[in-house]
């Protein structure tokens, strides 16, 4: 990788870690200029404008399916646990991606579509809970971007209070709480 890429990565990498953490607002390009050890003026040589530089910060990687043959054969509950997990592992890989969007879709609009693209990204599973949510198969869950945008922010809520109110920055998932979530999300606080 080349000097200027190089630079222009770390830019975006200080931008991602300060805009998650304090706002873009409130994240000012002297500040991120300083987390890089650049001027100002190197940050608008790779990026027109701050704007530019916060849409760059919130690329995320697809969710992966590790087995997507033979989806239509799983049972139901099945299916929607491999989802759950799926979208916890990924809101988590991409945590401070996510945060900006949950933070910045009420201010920009251009954000907002971002969440909204990133929040309806279909895979293959998430095709096959369509069809069985349209089909009546899954009663509990009568809408599918809703069930997306209630495991995003309960993550994102649950992260940041844990980040704030507890002094930590280590991540509350560890592999036993994500399997504590995906079973609440799958299961609710009274277990039947």
């Amino acid at each position: 990788m080349r000097k200027g890429q190089k630079t222009r990565q770390m830019i975006v990498e200080q931008s991602r870690k300060l805009f998650a953490e304090k706002g873009y607002d409130m994240t000012k390009t002297t500040h991120i200029a300083d987390q890089c050890g650049v001027s100002e003026a190197t940050i608008y040589k790779y990026f027109n404008s701050k704007l530019d530089l916060l849409m760059e910060t919130i690329s995320h990687e697809k969710l992966e399916i590790p087995e997507s043959s033979g989806l239509h054969h799983k049972r139901t509950e099945e299916l929607l646990e491999l989802y759950v997990r799926q979208l916890t592992r990924a809101v988590l890989t991409n945590f401070e991606q996510y945060a900006i969007l949950f933070r910045e879709t009420p201010l920009h609009e251009e954000i907002s579509k971002k969440y909204v693209q990133y929040t309806y990204e279909q895979n293959e599973v998430s095709k096959e809970l369509q069809v069985r949510i349209n089909n009546g198969d899954l009663s509990g869950v009568c809408d599918f971007e809703l069930l997306n945008v209630g495991i995003i922010s309960s993550i994102i809520a649950m992260s940041t209070h844990h980040r704030i109110h507890k002094g930590k920055q280590t991540s509350l998932f560890d592999e036993q709480k994500i399997e504590q979530f995906v079973d609440f999300i799958l299961h609710g606080a009274l277990r039947s």
